[in-house]
């Protein structure tokens, strides 16, 4: 499975069926899934997170796939929502960022006096506790899943989120993992955190400055690849002893 590229040029990434299973079966502790379940798949099958825990973690689990079958524009998918109704999204930021700014938010301030409320805390909690419920129904009204992972969700849409009771999932990896390393399911998550370390997998930080503790993070489990494609001198800088 081939990287984005988003930091650097594109690699082949050798990833095992052990690695792919294995993290798949550890999804499971984040939020379990089972053969009532439906799930929604729009992202590209080609990236290691959708395979992983929308494909592999979903069949193994006999949860009913449903996919999209063409670019996931809010067009598209509100219809898909309604008539699929699915307990299980996995998602980018980017899609629940345009949801929060152009269907939750233009509500709001569009009225005088809600928008005035919204600057009060306690309002605000109410406010978004209504709009968490509408817009679980846009979703089909079904959601009990919503995981977010492949980059950092937007702070304030974060917290809109969790004060809205949506149930959304955030979770921490890398193509070269298979994805997974951290994540945390919709009843523990944390504005600002990647949730738990898998069990089996240790993580640490590399040489961190003194003064901020910013490192660079080196993972080890079941899940860390094998190795790039045909291309040891890279496989070989990837790994530490």
């Amino acid at each position: 499975i081939y990287t984005s590229g988003t930091t650097g040029r594109s690699k082949g990434v050798e990833l095992t069926h052990k690695n792919l299973v294995w993290n798949a079966v550890q999804g499971q502790t984040i939020h379990r899934v089972n053969r009532y379940d439906r799930c929604l798949s729009f992202l590209p099958m080609s990236h290691v997170y959708e395979f992983t825990i929308d494909f592999t973690m979903q069949i193994m689990n006999g949860s009913c796939v449903y996919y999209l079958g063409k670019p996931p524009t809010v067009s598209a998918l509100l219809p898909a929502f309604a008539k699929v109704r699915p307990t299980i999204v996995c998602s980018v930021p980017m899609i629940i960022e345009k949801l929060y700014k152009n269907k939750v938010m233009p509500e709001i301030n569009g009225n005088r006096l809600l928008s005035r409320l919204y600057k009060i805390p306690l309002f605000r909690k109410i406010i978004n506790r209504k709009a968490g419920k509408k817009l679980k129904a846009v979703f089909g009204g079904w959601l009990q899943f919503f995981g977010i992972g492949g980059a950092k969700v937007d702070e304030q849409v974060e917290w809109f989120m969790k004060e809205a009771k949506f149930p959304y999932a955030i979770g921490y990896g890398l193509t070269e993992t298979s994805p997974l390393l951290a994540g945390s399911g919709p009843a523990n998550t944390i504005p600002g955190a990647i949730g738990g370390i898998l069990e089996g997998v240790d993580l640490a930080v590399l040489d961190p400055n003194p003064e901020t503790m910013v490192g660079e993070i080196i993972a080890r489990g079941p899940n860390v690849m094998k190795g790039y494609y045909k291309d040891p001198a890279l496989t070989k800088a990837a790994f530490t002893t």
